[in-house]
């Protein structure tokens, strides 16, 4: 079957690359590849899917200054996909709270990361596991992860990998 690209407002440009489908993006993001067979002719649409940083320090909401930025491991290779996500954060210090969500906390891509207990505090510099009620049924919604930080700039890196992991360094 011959496959049509969408144009729709929003969505990202698709062109062939001598039979193979390719896109070009200008922003470090993730994206959302997705094929709709309503019809004869199946219909691909790319478009942007951003996660946020979402909590009390980034006022909970998903605006593109909370959205995490992917994060080269090695500049020199183009095609890399290291699944790591970053945010420079001035954080204005004390105790918060946060989780890593899609847009719609889950309902948009499935992203909503938080740990599996409320008591959970992630130290700077030490990797945190984190959950989801679509990683582990046990554990229901999964919970805000608490921080307490100094007043600073900070790195929060979202590891995408088969096990989710949160660290927090300085900048």
């Amino acid at each position: 079957n011959e496959v049509t690209v969408s144009d729709a407002e929003g969505t990202e440009t698709v062109t062939d690359a001598g039979g193979n489908m390719q896109v070009v993006v200008a922003k470090s993001t993730t994206y959302k590849f997705e094929v709709s067979y309503a019809t004869a002719d199946p219909v691909v649409t790319v478009s942007e899917a951003p996660i946020y940083l979402r909590g009390g320090f980034t006022d909970w909401g998903a605006s593109e200054t909370n959205q995490l930025g992917f994060m080269a491991m090695d500049d020199a290779n183009t095609a890399e996909a290291s699944h790591i996500y970053s945010l420079e954060v001035d954080y204005p210090g004390g105790a918060s709270s946060f989780k890593i969500a899609d847009e719609g906390w889950g309902g948009t891509l499935g992203y909503n990361y938080g740990t599996a207990a409320d008591d959970v505090q992630l130290e700077l510099g030490v990797p945190l596991t984190l959950y989801s009620a679509n990683s582990d049924e046990s554990i229901g919604d999964s919970k805000n992860i608490n921080v307490t930080l100094d007043a600073g700039t900070y790195i929060f890196a979202f590891e995408d990998g088969v096990t989710k992991i949160m660290t927090v360094t300085s900048k």
